[in-house]
């Protein structure tokens, strides 16, 4: 039956079964070891690479799961793990800077007794050859130095001295570029790179590299962040910060630039008016040991190519000195005396005007600048000069409004003439009639001493009188800084009050005070102050002149009723103010009076105001209206 089934297609396969048998047996001696061989190798190289396919994974699987600030760690495990596996005796991953002519190694393991390489080499001066063939992204090695080309001559001489006996060296490009080096080498043995261990070798390579671009990228979205929080930050400062704080702040932004950027010194520069001298006005240097003092730079003489660079708009940027062009030959022997390595200085125009430039400098490292950071140095340099320009602004209406003060004063003197001629002609004519009768007591044949002593007291107390008078007419009449000091305001305003004594009396008007016992001190100009209570009291007999029915009163209280400020108010019965003149009555240029200025209390309110009070009026239940302000209780409040 079984025979009946077979398929007759198979008995030549049996044929074929026995002829091979056949030859078999006439060769068993020699070609089976060699089939058993070939299985053996077979099975060696795939279970090395299964071992390797295991490495690779772990290598991957560690990388993509390590948080970036570890990645440069677990680069230096995965060195330590190739050398291991390969029975290596060092691995190095280097970054090559300037055009690979020089390598920075980054990272590196070697077996205990094989030494530490070098951390900076200048691939053009010492291996040449070897400096070339990276360029290209060739492959460097050998399993002996010897093997080495001729023209390599140079380098085999410097190998040598290194000890090795095999190295290989493996280009990582990136984005076509050739970054980083992966390098691998033996002291102790020869060592053959086979074309699949150099494949490997790459394989690892480009998983280090992969890690440190993700790690690269993380960190300029970071530093992206930081400098968008850094721009941010400036700006809201600078918003806010009023003009007599605008140095300080700068000095602080300077100090926060320097480390949110990690250089060591940066600088804003500012053109003169007509753009003839260009001065160091601010600057911020690391180092303890140095700083920028301003200084002026005239264009024609020291840096003409610096300045005419910015002059025209156009940023100076270089990497290192030697970039710098000829023509800005003295711009580099400049910055080389410094100890500037790498700088960019980025120019801030206004109207299609360079008004000033902001720059940042390093001096211990060289920097290759990215372009994002010209937008944010222009943004940052835009920042200060804005400030810059607010504060200036502010100083110049700070110094003309003092101006307007100024005359302000000297026309309230002019309108008290009358009142101050008859202040100063009562103590003088005291001061003559007190030294005529002691005239005649001295002429008499027995003189009363005693009442020759009293009439002189009294010329002595006559001309203090006198003295104290003009002091006070030289003091409203000067033009000086702000000075403040403790102030008795109720001393204040009795000193006021005898200046306008005379003018009270010609406008018949009574004075009511009210002077608080126990008030206390608060800190002011006094010039200025009484500039303010001068020119209340002068608004307040206006105001009444018209008044022919009801008494002509000035009523001045002075109340410490919180806590942290005192009150000072000024009531009278005038006709009183309606309710459009009381809105606008402390605004500039308004006024009621047919000979105004408008602006007395506009002054008053900026006085009272810088020194940390409040100014207002309110009309009073019968007639007239009461003018008050504030001021705060021994606290000095910045100009």
């Amino acid at each position: 039956m079984t025979e009946q089934v077979c398929n007759p297609m198979h008995r030549p396969s049996h044929r074929r079964l026995r002829t091979r048998q056949r030859s078999f047996n006439g060769d068993d001696a020699v070609y089976i070891p060699h089939i058993i061989s070939q299985i053996q190798q077979a099975e060696a190289a795939s279970e090395a690479s299964l071992r390797f396919e295991s490495l690779l994974a772990s290598l991957s699987t560690t990388f993509i799961k390590t948080p970036v600030p570890d990645i440069e760690r677990q680069i230096e495990v995965g060195l330590q793990r190739v050398v291991e596996y390969f029975a290596l005796d060092c691995g190095v991953l280097s970054e090559l800077l300037d055009e690979t002519t020089t390598p920075r190694v980054r990272y590196w393991y070697s077996m205990p007794g094989v030494a530490v390489p070098p951390g900076l080499l200048s691939l053009n001066k010492f291996f040449p050859w070897y400096a070339s063939q990276l360029t290209q992204g060739n492959n460097v090695g050998c399993a002996h130095i010897d093997e080495l080309p001729a023209e390599a001559g140079a380098d085999r001489q410097y190998w040598l001295c290194s000890g090795l006996q095999s190295f290989l060296a493996i280009p990582l490009p990136v984005d076509g570029v050739v970054v980083y080096v992966l390098s691998v080498a033996t002291l102790c043995s020869e060592y053959t790179w086979t074309r699949e261990l150099i494949v490997r070798l790459q394989l690892i390579g480009d998983l280090f590299v992969s890690a440190l671009m993700r790690k690269l990228n993380q960190e300029k979205l970071e530093k992206h962040l930081l400098l968008e929080t850094l721009v941010a930050d400036l700006s809201t400062v600078f918003t806010k910060a009023p003009a007599s704080n605008v140095d300080t702040e700068i000095e602080d932004a300077l100090r926060y630039v320097a480390e949110c950027f990690g250089v060591d010194q940066n600088f804003l520069l500012e053109f003169s008016a007509d753009h003839m001298a260009l001065s160091t006005t601010y600057g911020y240097v690391v180092s303890r040991d140095s700083h920028i003092s301003p200084s002026k730079i005239c264009i024609d003489q020291e840096l003409p190519w610096f300045t005419d660079q910015l002059l025209r708009g156009e940023l100076v940027r270089f990497h290192r000195l030697d970039e710098l062009p000829v023509e800005a030959a003295l711009a580099k022997e400049a910055w080389l005396k410094r100890g500037i390595k790498s700088a960019l200085i980025v120019p801030v125009s206004v109207s299609n005007t360079t008004i000033c430039a902001f720059g940042v400098a390093a001096f211990r490292t060289e920097i290759d600048w990215p372009p994002t950071w010209i937008l944010f140095l222009r943004l940052i340099g835009e920042i200060l000069a804005n400030a810059l320009a607010r504060k200036r602004a502010e100083e110049v209406s700070s110094r003309l409004w003092h101006e307007l003060t100024h005359a302000a004063r000297i026309a309230m003197l002019g309108e008290l003439t009358a009142s101050m001629a008859h202040e100063l002609n009562q103590p003088l004519a005291g001061i003559l009639n007190n030294a005529q009768a002691a005239h005649r007591l001295l002429a008499m044949e027995s003189p009363d001493l005693v009442e020759t002593r009293e009439a002189l007291l009294d010329s002595i107390a006559d001309d203090q009188r006198a003295g104290k008078i003009v002091q006070l007419l030289r003091a409203l009449g000067k033009k000086g800084v702000v000075e403040r000091t403790p102030l008795n305001f109720n001393t204040l305003v009795q000193q006021v009050i005898r200046l306008v004594q005379s003018n009270m009396f010609e406008k018949q008007v009574t004075l009511s005070l009210d002077l608080a016992m126990d008030l206390p001190t608060v800190y002011g100009d006094p010039v200025q102050m009484q500039q303010v209570v001068l020119n209340l009291m002068l608004n307040a007999f206006d105001a009444m002149q018209h008044r022919t029915r009801c008494p002509r009163v000035l009523a001045i209280r002075t109340a410490h009723e919180a806590s942290t400020a005192i009150t000072v108010s000024f009531q009278d019965t005038g006709i009183g103010v309606n309710e459009t003149t009381m809105r606008n009555m402390f605004a500039a240029f308004f006024t009621t009076k047919a000979e105004g200025m408008g602006m007395g209390l506009a002054i008053s309110r900026t006085i009272v105001e810088a020194h940390g009070g409040r100014i207002w009026a309110r009309p009073n239940a019968d007639c007239g209206t009461t003018v008050c302000f504030t001021l705060p209780v021994s606290c000095e409040v910045a100009v």
